[in-house]
């Protein structure tokens, strides 16, 4: 793109979304490892049967499913795969079956949901007890909690806990509000193996990392923002696409890191066929496209909202033929009238271009 052009469309994007662009210039990168920690992790999603039992059957299709789509590894228990709602048992039993069907084939991370470091120590030694290979820990539960005490938290959590553990940044959750540097003093600390990002602000992101190290392995919480993330220094995604696309999202991964930018970027837009199942309002593929391409591409800030899509990923997963019902947790958004036409609407899609039907 020349000069003029770029500038040009620059003045539209700033006068399309004011506001939301970040101020100042973004600090200087630096060189990224190859760690473990990277590639493309889906979002494992916690199969319901009735009288509020995990459906381990539905587990064990939807974990194979993931695997034979070449992903880097898994996480259960996370915010979408309904970690936060799940009883003591219901979680005892997505280890079991986890550890059971997955093994060794690929590392898999557990998600934790609390402020409570006792509550975070016994649900790390559960988790690597049964085989995780790390956990990721959301500090939830006080929003108005400083970078003191979020720090003391994960530095309790870290000296107890022989197992990696990812800071997860999602500010929309939270209710938190660190600073970069906060949050690079928990992702410092030992035993930290890095963090999730779960926003839309590469700017924030590149100064956390500063701050952070670049020793430290961050994945973005979705890959419909994949390879501005990569390029901006990040290590992978750890994301619902990938429950539905895992292979598409594995390969858009594997491109970029072999150079092949133009074709990994192909593989993104891809993924947007699922954009109308992740929000909460209506959208559709080509209008999440254009805006998420193109704020990304220029670092512009987009707010993150919780849209609770898990019935609707659930429902999305069945139409493709992966056995699971679209039961979520009480006080989650289960399936409604309005949203069976778009998940139609998206499975149809998926039969077409990859053949993905019942």
């Amino acid at each position: 793109m020349t000069g003029t052009r770029r500038v040009a469309l620059m003045t539209i994007v700033l006068t399309l979304w004011a506001g939301l662009a970040g101020a100042g210039d973004p600090p200087s990168p630096c060189c990224v490892p190859c760690g473990q920690w990277a590639g493309i992790y889906p979002t494992v999603l916690l199969p319901w049967a009735e009288c509020g039992k995990v459906d381990e059957p539905a587990l064990e299709a939807q974990l194979r499913y993931q695997m034979c789509g070449g992903v880097s590894g898994l996480l259960v228990l996370g915010s979408v795969g309904e970690g936060e709602q799940a009883s003591p048992a219901a979680r005892a039993r997505v280890l079991a079956v986890t550890g059971r069907v997955v093994g060794g084939q690929v590392p898999w991370i557990v998600g934790i949901h609390t402020c409570d470091p006792a509550c975070a120590i016994a649900q790390a030694t559960e988790a690597k007890a049964a085989g995780a290979a790390a956990v990721l820990v959301k500090y939830k539960g006080r929003p108005r909690a400083s970078g003191c005490e979020v720090l003391a938290f994960y530095e309790q959590l870290t000296a107890a806990v022989d197992l990696p553990v990812f800071y997860y940044h999602y500010p929309a959750d939270t209710g938190l509000r660190l600073s970069a540097c906060e949050i690079g003093r928990i992702v410092q600390l030992p035993r930290m193996a890095g963090a999730k990002i779960s926003t839309f602000d590469l700017r924030e992101f590149r100064a956390i990392r500063q701050c952070g190290g670049c020793d430290r392995s961050y994945l973005i919480g979705s890959a419909l923002s994949l390879t501005q993330f990569l390029e901006a220094g990040g290590q992978g995604a750890m994301c619902p696409e990938a429950a539905i696309l895992p292979d598409v999202a594995a390969c858009a991964y594997r491109q970029w890191m072999a150079g092949c930018h133009d074709e990994a970027r192909k593989r993104q837009k891809d993924l947007f066929v699922l954009a109308p199942l992740l929000v909460s309002g209506p959208s559709t593929e080509q209008l999440a496209r254009r805006r998420l391409m193109v704020t990304q591409d220029f670092e512009i800030p987009l707010r993150v909202r919780d849209s609770e899509p898990q019935a609707r990923l659930k429902a999305t997963l069945c139409g493709i033929g992966v056995p699971i019902s679209s039961r979520v947790s009480c006080g989650l958004t289960p399936m409604r009238r309005i949203d069976d036409p778009v998940v139609d609407i998206v499975v149809r899609k998926l039969g077409r271009r990859y053949g993905l039907t019942p």
